[in-house]
Parts: structure tokens; sequence; C-alpha cells
């Protein structure tokens, strides 16, 4: 079981922050307003809204127990969640896989630091990835609100810092 603390001291250390980002929730941006608003104003950034950063829609089963699923989603979700589209909702690796090709390009794009928010789900989906646990594991990574979670881009490779 992975866990993270909202420890926000690494922030500290972003002094060369180009470009902020988040989902379309008005609470990431928020966030980014609470958090960065003093240096995006000093240095006229605005939080950019990025559809890659939203939440996964789970469809039929948004906001309801994994309890509630089939027997056989249930089966599919344990062996490959990856390959599983949600009944009326988003195919979770496809998700995956758009959120980490945005992050690469940014970073490639990115003058300096950049900061992206977004929430819970779509960052342990992210960290589950990146520590190549299956993507079904995701959801034991506790994040509390408003944690950190740092990434870094070196020779062409994503990893947590």
């Amino acid at each position: 079981q992975f866990s993270m603390k909202a420890d926000w001291s690494k922030l500290n250390n972003l002094k060369d922050v180009s470009d902020v980002y988040c989902s379309y929730l008005d609470r990431t941006r928020e966030t980014a307003e609470i958090v960065f608003g003093e240096m995006m104003q000093r240095r006229k950034i605005k939080p950019e809204k990025i559809e890659e950063f939203n939440e996964i829609d789970f469809g039929n089963y948004e906001g309801l127990p994994f309890s509630s699923m089939t027997k056989d989603e249930k089966e599919r979700w344990e062996v490959s969640p990856e390959l599983m589209t949600m009944p009326r909702g988003d195919n979770v690796g496809t998700r995956i896989i758009k959120m980490r090709e945005k992050i690469y390009s940014l970073v490639a794009e990115a003058e300096g630091d950049i900061v992206i928010i977004s929430s819970g789900t779509i960052i342990r989906l992210l960290m589950a990835n990146l520590r190549g646990l299956p993507i079904c594991e995701g959801h034991k990574i506790e994040i509390p609100n408003c944690a950190t979670f740092f990434l870094e881009y070196r020779d062409g490779i994503l990893r947590e810092v």
C-alpha cells in the first residue's frame, strides 16, 4: 500500500514555473489560483484547462462502489482495466495513454517547470502507471486532498521524484 502526505514544502523549489495546467474542474483552477496566484500574477500566467487532465468518466458506475459492477466487469477490471471501456464512459487505458502523451508534449514545449493540477483519480492512475503497477492497483494509492506529486523529465523519460 502506497500513501502520500500533503507536503507542499517542495513547492518552494519551483522557481522557474513557466506554465500552470489544470483539468476542467473549477476546483483545480481555484487550487491553482490559491497556491500559485501571486506567482501567476507576477509572471502573467493563467491556468490553462487541459482535457486530458479531466476525471475519468466511469459512465454507469460514476460515484458507485466497485461492488456495483457486474461479475463479468469486475473480472475484466481485475485482469486488464486498461482494456476496459466503462459502460457509457471512458476507456481507462486510452485515457492514461493520452494523459501521458499530453504531459510529454507539455514538458517538451515548456520553457521552465510546469505545474499540473488534477484530481486524485488521475494522479493515482498516473502513479500506478509510472511505478509499473497494474492499473487496478491505482485505487490502493492513498492521496490526501491537495497532495503534491512531483515528476522529472530527463533523457526522454518521465519519472517520479
